[in-house]
């Protein structure tokens, strides 16, 4: 499960943050963290003091950092500026060029990086994803590939509104299908600080054989899910259902073609046939009326 806090100091190995609950805890320090950031931390990140302990006091300023953080709290500033922060990450597109979105905690867009310029921020920014669906799918279909590729940070227990995004591009796309990778904030942060893109970073990390876009149209979806494994999740469009659909029918039409086509071929090879037996018996009763009687042979008469 994940937690939320704000980082008040960073010493050495550890980090000491504030949760929503006024709480002080020690965690494992991030890289790129930075003294007011707002965090998300399993409980497997929590420093354990014992393990590397340290002769250092606490100061009294540590705690006049924690009142004031707690008079931000309920002058609403506190709320302001968790809001402000990036809550969860998503690519879609290309695993190496994709859009990305970066989302507050109130679901609502914080801002978006379109590689390839398409798209305005101003139309995106302060926006839920249900508000701006048509324009993802609009560009999706702009681009030049068989599959999207998704990765996204949100918390399993939201997964809901990655669903309704994918439902909405399996009817509203012209592509063969939708790769979701499901991923942390914290595997975002390195994917940013690599220069790297969070999709392209996942397939590298989780090793994902990435198939063509020429094999995105030969590959069932089965055998997609089978190379993806547990390491993600296809989802097959309406648009590709509807084209395996139009070319079983068309095989089907082809293999009845061919099949009367050779049922026509073996009927007439014994039409054939039979005409040349018929011919045949018709001719053997003449060639015995042609044929001449053997002439009786003459005796001598005795002497």
């Amino acid at each position: 499960m994940y937690n939320q806090a704000i980082v008040l100091e960073i010493i050495k190995e550890y980090a000491i943050v504030i949760d929503e609950g006024g709480k002080v805890h020690r965690i494992k320090k991030k890289k790129n963290m930075s003294v007011g950031d707002k965090i998300y931390y399993l409980e497997e990140d929590r420093y354990n003091v014992l393990a590397a302990p340290e002769k250092r006091k606490f100061p009294y300023m540590k705690y006049l950092a924690v009142a004031a953080v707690f008079l931000l709290l309920f002058t609403g500033v506190f709320s302001n500026l968790m809001k402000n922060q990036t809550y969860a990450a998503m690519a879609m597109g290309t695993a190496s060029h994709p859009l990305t979105m970066e989302f507050r905690e109130d679901g609502r867009i914080r801002s978006i990086n379109d590689p390839y310029g398409q798209l305005k921020e101003s139309n995106f920014k302060g926006k839920t994803i249900e508000e701006v669906l048509p324009l993802l799918i609009n560009y999706a279909n702009s681009l030049g590939i068989e599959d999207l590729v998704i990765s996204s940070t949100y918390p399993p227990e939201e997964f809901e509104k990655i669903r309704n995004l994918i439902a909405s591009l399996q009817k509203g796309t012209n592509k063969v299908g939708v790769l979701l990778m499901e991923s942390t904030l914290e595997d975002y942060e390195k994917s940013v600080a690599e220069g790297n893109s969070l999709s392209a970073y996942l397939i590298r990390e989780r090793l994902i054989p990435l198939w063509s876009d020429e094999d995105a149209l030969l590959f069932t979806p089965e055998r997609k899910r089978e190379i993806i494994g547990d390491r993600g999740k296809y989802f097959q469009t309406d648009e590709d259902v509807k084209r395996r659909e139009e070319i079983r029918l068309e095989e089907e039409r082809k293999a009845a073609e061919e099949k009367a086509r050779q049922e026509a071929e073996e009927q007439k090879a014994r039409e054939e046939q039979e005409a040349r037996e018929a011919q045949q018996r018709q001719a053997q009763p003449q060639q015995r009326q042609s044929t001449p009687a053997p002439r009786p042979q003459q005796t001598q008469p005795r002497r």
